[in-house]
Order: structure tokens, then C-alpha cells, then sequence
């Protein structure tokens, strides 16, 4: 084979595994983080700041899992203003916040006042020991 040949078919064959490996890679890490505790993940729903929880595990691949740019209407043009995915863990009296970084490939923690900033206040999903573990591949 060509050179050529075989550069091609290693692009291609990376983007069609990148995105599936991403769904282990998040599911690991928030089985990591979590420690055992409960926790959920949830996902950008409308490009703004609300979220969805996440209800199967082919929604956390790196195709579709994004954080979408939206037009603020002034001069400063599109702005990204919500997270990839966020991993809510029940710490007890208080919830940890984690965004899912791409650069990091890990849940980056995210502080009160970040989470305060950004509308975090609670969950639309249910909280559960592995959750990630118990979702199925494909949504219902």
C-alpha cells in the first residue's frame, strides 16, 4: 500500500472509533469521580443554559456530545455558554459540579462560584450509585 493509502485509512478508521471510545472514556471518569457516591450526567438540551439528563450511553459519544455556540445579538457575536456535559455528584449537603473537558479528556471541577455564574443550581436527572453503568446503549 501506498503511503498515502495508508494515512487515509488511519484518519478514517480514528474517526469512526474516536467517538465510541469517548462514551468509555466519560463513563470511566465518572465512575472515577463519583467514588461511589450518586451521581448523574447531564447534557446541553437547547444551546443555552439548560440541561438534560442523559438516558442512553450513544448520547455521550463525540459526534454528537457538544456545547453549542449561540447568538448573544450584541457585538460580541456567538459565545459558548454552556459545558459538553456536566457529572453532578451527590456529595450529601451539596452537589459537586464537573464539565466534561475534551482538552483535559476528564471532568474538570467546577467551584460554587463557577456553578453559581453559569445557572447551576440543581438536577433535572436523578441521581444514582453508577449510573452511567446502568444506562442502555440506546434510548427507549
Amino acid at each position: 500500500m501506498r503511503r498515502r493509502t495508508k494515512i487515509i485509512l488511519a484518519v478514517i478508521g480514528f474517526a469512526i472509533i474516536w467517538p465510541f471510545a469517548q462514551i468509555g472514556l466519560i463513563a470511566a471518569e465518572a465512575q472515577y469521580f463519583a467514588n461511589g457516591r450518586p451521581y448523574c450526567i447531564e447534557v446541553s438540551s437547547d444551546g443555552f443554559v439548560h440541561y438534560k439528563p442523559v438516558t442512553s450511553l450513544l448520547e455521550l459519544n463525540g459526534l454528537t456530545l457538544g456545547a453549542p455556540y449561540v447568538n448573544s445579538g450584541g457585538s460580541i457575536g456567538f459565545v459558548q455558554l454552556t459545558f459538553h456535559a456536566l457529572l453532578a455528584i451527590d456529595a450529601g449537603s451539596t452537589l459537586e459540579w464537573r464539565n466534561w473537558s475534551y482538552w483535559h479528556s476528564h471532568f474538570d471541577r467546577l467551584t460554587p462560584q463557577q456553578a453559581k455564574v453559569t445557572g447551576l443550581y440543581g438536577v433535572e436527572c436523578l441521581s444514582q450509585v453508577s449510573f452511567a453503568l446502568k444506562l442502555p446503549l440506546l434510548a427507549n
